[in-house]
This record gives structure tokens, sequence and C-alpha cells, in this order.
């Protein structure tokens, strides 16, 4: 613990203030680290309990040296290795141990999306995501067995029923355009499926019929990396399947389709920053309606 101190203090005046906020900078072993000290009113710092890792020292207001590791290094009692084999979708939990170890951190590479270090205990936990980011390597892509271009043609007022198949998919989303109206994709399946309503003929656009109560506010909050998130969606009429129009999700949370509950673990590798994504709602009779939101990740 760092203490500010004052040269002297006027009676019934206050203790110095923090600025500098915790954590502090994250240093690296045999790297230079400097991190400046504010308090407002102070004259001096001292660590007030614990210690400084070795090679550092308070010098005026600022922490600075090299940190160097400890002569004797945490021995591990994990195996070097695979730390087992999860499913996507699926939950996973697991253990790093090291003798002498007072945190453990991500060195090199990166965990899979949705699992989590703690730096504290070594402890891996988290539901392994479905699909894969941008910087992230869930396995092979799915191959196509559907073939490429037109699926057939509808007739207005008629059933219609449609399926996507492709080798080692777990989801199916739309990444861009719209389904005719009142078409509905089953993400689990591939299934396309609906009635689509009679127009004569004419364009017709799909009224927003639905109708959000919960949540209260387009805001769905803050959240650190780390943090369990659970956020419930409810409309008005209350059938229909939710699908995400346009934005995305930060890594580790996701959307259930059916209950419209935005949940998970923020992940890792969820970078920083507001998240803007819109939301739809549809059902088999042709109603829509679709909402926006913005998501910060601290």
């Amino acid at each position: 613990m760092l203490l500010a101190m004052r040269s002297w203090l006027p009676v019934g005046d206050s203790a110095p203030l923090w600025v500098t906020t915790s954590p502090l900078l994250e240093g690296e072993w045999e790297e230079a680290y400097s991190q400046t000290l504010l308090a407002t009113g102070a004259s001096a710092y001292a660590v007030q309990s614990g210690a400084l890792p070795p090679g550092l020292a308070i010098v005026g207001d600022t922490i600075a040296g090299t940190p160097r590791p400890s002569p004797s290094a945490p021995v591990w009692q994990t195996v070097a290795g695979s730390l087992g084999v999860a499913t996507q979708g699926g939950g996973f939990s697991g253990a790093l141990a090291a003798t002498g170890a007072v945190g453990f951190v991500v060195r090199a590479g990166l965990l899979p999306w949705g699992v989590t270090l703690d730096t504290a205990t070594g402890a891996l936990a988290g539901t392994l995501a479905v699909i894969g980011g941008a910087q992230d390597s869930p396995g092979p892509a799915p191959t196509w067995s559907t073939a490429a271009g037109s699926l057939g043609t509808l007739w207005e007022g008629a059933a219609a029923s449609l399926t996507l198949s492709a080798t080692g998919a777990d989801q199916y989303t739309i990444s861009g355009g719209i389904l005719p109206w009142g078409l509905v994709l089953d993400r689990s399946t591939g299934a396309l499926a609906g009635s689509l309503p009679d127009t004569g003929g004419a364009t017709l656009d799909p009224l927003e019929t639905y109708t959000w109560s919960a949540p209260a506010s387009p805001n769905l909050g803050s959240f650190a990396v780390g943090a369990a998130v659970s956020i419930a969606q409810t409309t008005t009429p209350t059938a229909g399947s939710f699908y995400i129009l346009t934005g995305r999700l930060p890594w580790g949370l996701r959307l259930d389709s059916g209950t419209g509950a935005i949940s998970g673990t923020v992940s890792a590798q969820a970078t920083s920053g507001a998240y803007s994504l819109t939301i739809a709602r549809l059902d088999t009779a042709g109603r829509y309606g679709s909402r926006a939101y913005t998501i910060t990740i601290l």
C-alpha cells in the first residue's frame, strides 16, 4: 500500500487525496518501468505496507527502475502440455498451480474466446463461444453443403421451408441483407421457414409491430473484463426470434435467439470501448421490430 504525506498539516485541513488510481501500470520483468504518483497536497510518497518488486524504488513522486524476478522463481506444479479438450458452446474449467507464485498472466497467445484467467488464483473458467472473432481461431471454418446461389422460388401466401447445411457449423447467422418478410432463420439448425404474406405482387416493407418493455434503457451498462453479464429482453407480442441486425456484442457475450437474453462473461479479448448494435425480432406471422443498444467494456 502506498502512502501520500505532507510535510506539515494545518489544523482542520484534510489529508492528501489520491489522484492516481489503482491498479498502477503493469510492468514486465527486466524492462524499464516508470509510474508517476499524484495526490493533491502531497509532498512525499512512501510504501505503507507490502513491498515494491525487486529493482523498483520511489524517487520523488515516481516509481521507477527495472523490475527483476525474485531469486527463487515459482516452480510449476501443473504439468506442461494440454490442459484438456473443450467443446464450443460448452463450459470449461481448469486450474494452474505453481509453488511460490503470487500471480498468473498470459505472456503469449490468446485464451479461447469465452475463457478467462483468474490472475490471482490461476483458475481458468468460462463458456466457450460458438462463433470465433477476427482474432480468434476456433478451428477450421465450416464447409457449405448447400450450394451457393438461388435457394428457389417462393409464392406469396404460401408456407415456405428451406434448409441450409454446412459441415462443422454450430450456428447460422445473416451477415448481410435481410430475409423476405415472413421467413425466419433457425440459428441452431439452419432451417428457413415461415409464410410469405400475400401482397398482391406489390412491394411491402414490414411494419415495426414489436415494442420493448425491458431493458428499461438502450444503454445496457458498463462491464469490466471477467464480469458476468445477464440482460433480459421483453417485448410485446412475446413470440418470435431475436437476432443481431447490425453491429456485434463484445467477445464472450451471446444473444439467445429464443429468449432474447444477452449473457456470458466478458472475455479478456474484448476491446475496451462502446459497442453499438441493433437487435431485431421477427415471427412467422410477419411481425417485426428492432431496437438499438450500446454496451461499454471498461
